[in-house]
């Protein structure tokens, strides 16, 4: 009879394989074909951070249980098979693998090790970003669990089954499927398998942007763990602990919480706990703007990475921890030289997704060189991502192409990278990069109708700005990014003169600033409530709403700013007065601007905080000679903090700001973001369409032509 190893008694590290290996050539000597396949399976289990050797182990044992004509034998082996595939991120063979295991155990009636095979499909499932699919593997194999009365078996499915809802925006029914199972672990005092709950809980919490239960579950289970004397599993606990914290933007909080992981894995003496430890701490001390420690920990961390079997995206932070340290410590070209040589390294190792990261990185900083040189590592970037599966980092390089050519006012580029980002976003089942790059899309699809002959769709970008908005809700994220997209939203719909639909927007977006305390932000809000109440004709509320916005300028001794609004009142005068035809107004031009994460040059800089989209303070007013047969009347806004006064065009390079890499490892949104709107008005001509915005590509040049008032 075939033993099958037991998944909780799995051992990993260089000790459980070296046993392994050791057994399988003892049986082997002995003539156990058996037991030699058993024993490749246990190595295969074994091999964490060595998923093609986990895959070969797997694949050799399948081999000796299909000469032997071992059926229950084959069904392990392929389920190892799937499990190596699912963590090469090659989910298609993974789930190909499952299928085929899942129909030997149905044959052969083993319900227990059918629902382990169904948990490795819904991990895969939710790998693609098929949340709904993953709900019903997870589903299907919980009913068999119940029925085969196997309460360990339970719990563990239940944990799959709050993962699996967190993917659907089920928050609540993920945090109690992860209180159940959280409860059998407790009934049956299984510690260490409490802290695949606690995992799962952590993930609900996350997502429904309250960790007051993950927190109180984590700080209560590291108090009984550290009572018993168990080191690893209390670091585990502060590990979780600090990771919902780092999630939440909660640095204070996350950083004693990964200090204490650490610790704890230094007294257990795990070498692959502590590298993930140190690798969270040193992120945690770059976005804390300790950048000397971050580098020191980066290094640290990557130093415990070749010493023991470590996940490859641990190592992958590390290196992108130190090159943005070095960056941000001034050392801009050493940064760069130490990307080189760890490109040149993977390179060697035929290792292609360790290349496209290595790509991807260097585009991120060579922004502050330049838009061509960090494209140019795009495109070697991406497909290598792609070949790799890191559907993730592919779509992250996608967003940052897309990001650059709209910076260059390229958008016939920009607009296919924004929707490769957005399918790779959606495979993986990102749905706030997916909020993320809809925004993009509205911003470039709005700027195209802009253009003659530019192909731009208003109704593709109201498509595209209702799925940020309604994305960024789902995730629960009140941030600055989604009152961005209520203001593309709401300008929008001025656009198509849906003066109903662009005030509820903009009501939105002015709550959402207020209850932030960002009043520079309220003044965007207000002028585009200003520009609805305009469209239906409500003079006075339209007067009222500007007013509004004038004063939060004078308060802020934003006097451009001011000046502008006055400008904008004027024309509300003549809009009422009817020296203005109400048809000619189109809504109001928004662009963001993104600054690079790092310093320009070798000098260290002074960096404040981080913030998004954090203040609109530059307002100028440019008007056409008026004297010609045409006129236009533009109102600019730009959002780059501590610049009022300054006219709307983009500071030069040399003297732009630079911010800390307060982002996720791979994620460019915490960067600051310049924030332009321009009041533009239509012409009317056969040439544009309805809604068809026409101020020129080159924002310096904008000027619209008017025909006089019929």
């Amino acid at each position: 009879m075939l033993t099958p190893p037991v998944e909780s008694g799995i051992l990993h590290g260089e000790d459980a394989v070296e046993k392994a290996a050791q057994a399988a050539a003892a049986c082997r000597e002995k003539g156990d074909v058996v037991g030699e396949a058993t024993s490749l399976l246990r190595k295969s289990a074994a091999l964490q951070g060595d998923d093609m050797a986990a895959l070969q182990a797997a694949y050799h044992a399948l081999k000796l249980f299909r000469e032997l004509g071992h059926h229950a034998g084959q069904a392990q082996a392929l389920h190892a098979m799937a499990k190596a595939q699912l963590a090469r991120r090659n989910v298609d063979e993974a789930l190909n693998r499952a299928a085929e295991a899942l129909r030997l155990l149905r044959q052969l009636g083993d319900r227990n090790q059918e629902v382990q095979v169904v948990c490795t499909a819904t991990e895969a499932a939710l790998m693609q970003g098929a949340g709904r699919q993953a709900l019903a593997f997870s589903l299907e194999a919980l009913t068999t669990a119940r029925k085969l009365t196997d309460r360990p078996l339970e719990a563990q499915v239940s944990c799959w089954v709050a993962r699996a809802r967190v993917a659907c925006g089920e928050t609540e029914g993920a945090a109690a499927a992860a209180q159940e199972a959280l409860a059998i672990y407790e009934e049956l005092g299984l510690n260490a398998m409490k802290l695949q709950a606690l995992e799962a809980l952590a993930a609900a919490c996350k997502a429904r942007r309250n960790p007051s239960d993950a927190v109180s579950c984590a700080k209560r289970l590291s108090a009984a763990f550290a009572q018993e004397g168990l080191a690893e599993e209390e670091g585990q606990c502060s590990y979780i602990l600090a990771s919902i914290h780092h999630e939440l933007q909660d640095l204070e909080a996350a950083l004693p919480a990964a200090e204490e992981a650490l610790r704890c894995f230094e007294a257990a003496n795990r070498t692959s706990s502590q590298a993930k430890a140190q690798s969270l701490l040193a992120t945690l001390r770059l976005e804390s703007k300790d950048f000397q420690e971050a580098l020191e920990g980066a290094r640290r961390a990557a130093l415990l990475c070749s010493s023991g079997r470590v996940g490859r995206e641990i190592l992958l932070t590390c290196i992108n921890t130190q090159a943005l340290a070095l960056a941000q410590l001034g050392s801009f070209a050493e940064a760069l030289q130490f990307l080189e040589e760890q490109l040149r390294q993977f390179r060697s190792a035929k290792d292609k997704q360790g290349e496209g990261r290595a790509l991807f990185m260097m585009a991120q900083l060579l922004q502050a060189k330049g838009s061509e040189e960090a494209l140019g590592r795009l495109a070697l970037a991406a497909p290598l991502l792609l070949e790799s599966r890191d559907r993730q980092c592919e779509a992250q390089a996608w967003q940052l192409s897309a990001r650059i050519h709209l910076e260059k006012n390229d958008l016939k580029k920009a607009l296919p990278a924004a929707e490769m980002s957005l399918a790779a976003f959606r495979q993986v089942g990102d749905r706030r990069g997916r909020a993320q790059v809809a925004a993009l899309l509205a911003e470039i699809q709005f700027s195209l109708c802009g253009l003659e002959q530019g192909g731009g769709s208003l109704e593709e970008a109201l498509r595209a700005a209702k799925e940020s908005v309604s994305l960024f809700q789902d995730v629960k994220d009140r941030s600055v990014e989604l009152g961005y997209s209520l203001h593309c939203l709401a300008n929008i719909n001025l656009a198509l003169h849906d003066w109903d639909a662009a005030l509820r927007s903009a009501e939105e977006a002015l709550d959402l600033f207020q209850s932030l305390h960002l009043p520079l932000l309220e003044t965007t809000a207000l002028l585009l409530q200003s520009g609805a109440f305009l469209g239906a004709k409500d003079f006075e509320r339209s007067r009222q709403k500007a007013m509004e916005a004038l004063e939060i300028y004078k308060s802020a001794g934003a006097m451009k700013g001011a000046e502008s609004v006055d400008e904008w009142l004027r024309n509300l005068e003549r809009y009422a007065t009817g020296e203005l035809n109400l048809k000619t107004f189109h809504g109001f031009s928004m662009r963001r601007k993104y600054t690079a994460p790092v310093a320009q040059a070798d000098e260290r800089q002074s960096i404040r905080q981080p913030r998004k989209l954090s203040a609109l303070q530059d307002i100028d007013v440019m008007t056409a000679d008026n004297t010609k047969a045409t006129r236009s009347y533009i109102v600019s806004y730009q959002g780059l903090e501590h610049r009022s006064g300054v006219a709307s065009q983009q500071a030069p390079a040399s003297k732009q700001k630079a911010t800390a890499a307060a982002f996720s490892m791979f994620q460019l949104e915490e960067k600051e973001t310049d924030y332009a709107i321009r009041w533009v008005q239509r012409r009317k001509t056969k040439s544009h369409s309805k809604g068809k915005r026409l101020h020129p590509a080159e924002q310096e040049k904008l000027t619209v032509p008017e025909t006089s008032a019929s």
